[in-house]
């Protein structure tokens, strides 16, 4: 009987330790020797109207795996699925801004390592989440030469319109704004010049980073997608 007891209690501590070992998604040291938690990213400006993410290796004693890792993210709009690739650090391209949600996903040997990543801007206000952004482009007609773009943002969580704020550009460029311009947020008057090679022709859309600026320095930035009439 006393056999038998130790036999038990021999596969209650093997089972704990198991699962001590495993990491997230199921994966253990053994198979996860390098994950989703060893990167980071950072977005990319550009003269583009594509939403670009450069995936970096922030631990790079870790580079001795690159050989069998992959990423699944970006969105491929021929094939209509998300993009795959076999290098470590890939630039990640979307072609959509605020939806759909962007993702990055780890893989090493064909097992996810490490927890979906989601892409967007850094923000270090901590109730950035909080906050809502509306957003609409008032001209009547976009054309080549439209002199100013007139792009306007409100926003919804309790943001005080006297902070200054700015809207910035795929490739940039950023257009500042401080004070009360309207009753919920701020108008951005933008040569159009200056953002003519960030527009998709075949679908007139722009893409921009609202960035609200706080005293403390702290900023929380959301995307925002004009469609250009």
């Amino acid at each position: 009987m006393k056999k038998l007891l130790f036999l038990i209690f021999g596969v209650i501590f093997a089972l704990a330790g198991c699962a001590d070992e495993s990491g997230t998604n199921g994966g253990s040291s053994e198979t996860c020797p390098i994950s989703s938690a060893d990167f980071s990213y950072e977005k990319i400006s550009k003269d583009s109207y594509e939403i670009q993410y450069q995936i970096k290796l922030n631990n790079t004693s870790k580079r001795e795996y690159e050989n069998n890792v992959k990423w699944i993210g970006g969105y491929d709009r021929v094939r209509k699925k998300p993009f795959e690739y076999s290098e470590l650090e890939p630039l990640l391209i979307y072609a959509h801004n605020p939806s759909p949600q962007k993702e990055a996903i780890f893989y090493y040997n064909n097992n996810q390592c490490g927890d979906t990543i989601i892409l967007k801007p850094i923000s270090t206000y901590k109730n950035c989440d909080s906050i809502i952004v509306d957003y609409y482009q008032d001209n009547a007609y976009i054309k080549e030469n439209t002199q100013e773009v007139h792009f306007h943002v409100k926003y919804k969580g309790g943001v005080d319109l006297s902070l200054n704020s700015e809207l910035k550009f795929n490739n940039g460029f950023a257009e500042s704004r401080s004070g009360t311009i309207t009753t919920s947020g701020h108008q951005f008057l933008v040569p159009y010049s200056k953002i003519q090679n960030t527009i998709d022709k075949n679908n007139p859309k722009i893409y921009a980073d609202v960035i609200i600026k706080y005293p403390n320095n702290e900023e929380c930035v959301k995307e925002v997608e004009f469609y250009l009439r």
